[in-house]
Parts: C-alpha cells; structure tokens; sequence
C-alpha cells in the first residue's frame, strides 16, 4: 500500500511543467516570427505599389473626357477627382503635370514614400508606364 500511496503523490502535480520544458516554446515563437515579417513587409509593399499603379491608370482614364469636352488636359488632381485611398496616400505621392507640347500630355508620377523597392511610378498619355527599377510595372 506505501508503494500505492507513493506513486499517486508523484502523479498528482503531474499536471504543471518545468521550465526546461517550457523554454523551447517561446523561442520557436519568437523564429517564426522573425522569419515572417520580411515577408510581410514585402507583401505589404507590393500591395502599395499596385494600389498606386491603379490610381494611376484611373488618373490617365480620367484624362481623355476631359480633353475630348474641353480641348485640354486636366492641370491639376483635384480637379480630376480620382479618389485616393489612405493605403494609397500613406505609401505615395502623386503629382501630375501638363506637357504644352507638341503634343500635348500629361506625365502622372507616383513618388515613393519610404522604402518602396521600385521608386518612382510614372504613366503618360501615350500610355507609357515606366518605373524607376525595371519590371515593376
């Protein structure tokens, strides 16, 4: 019965761990995680940069109603009215600017705030997209 008795005390703080035990588990945590994020700022990059190409094609699409009922380009973004998410305006930007010349157009540039990995976007009445790094567009 001693040996009974013995055997049920040793398993009745069975329940709880030592630390040894539980020292791998944060750090596995802590690897994960840092083996993440570089993958999470990429991403979070990539999705700024198309959200920036969009507004962009939609600034250039703006364009051509214009001209075609006023025989010009838009001078400026506000008049153009092309709505500009805050993703978009936190990671860039947009400046547009009337060529007279001939021809006529109007380079759209989306600058990079902080670290974006391609730079300067630029589109133009042609249609011509261009970025700082190539194969960003």
């Amino acid at each position: 019965m001693a040996a009974h008795l013995l055997t049920a005390q040793s398993h009745a703080g069975g329940g709880s761990f030592t630390m040894i035990e539980s020292t791998p588990t944060p750090a596995f945590v802590v690897v994960s995680a840092a083996a993440a994020m570089p993958s999470c700022r990429e991403y979070i990059r990539r999705g700024a940069r198309a959200a920036a190409q969009t507004c962009l094609q939609d600034e250039a699409t703006r364009q051509y109603p214009f001209l075609v009922d006023r025989r010009a380009f838009v001078p400026d973004l506000v008049t153009l009215d092309v709505p500009v998410t805050s993703s978009e305006a936190g990671a860039y930007d947009f400046e547009l600017t009337l060529s007279a010349g001939p021809p006529r157009g109007f380079p759209l540039h989306a600058t990079p705030k902080g670290l974006q990995g391609c730079g300067v976007l630029s589109s133009d009445q042609a249609g011509a997209k261009t970025a700082a790094n190539p194969g960003c567009w």
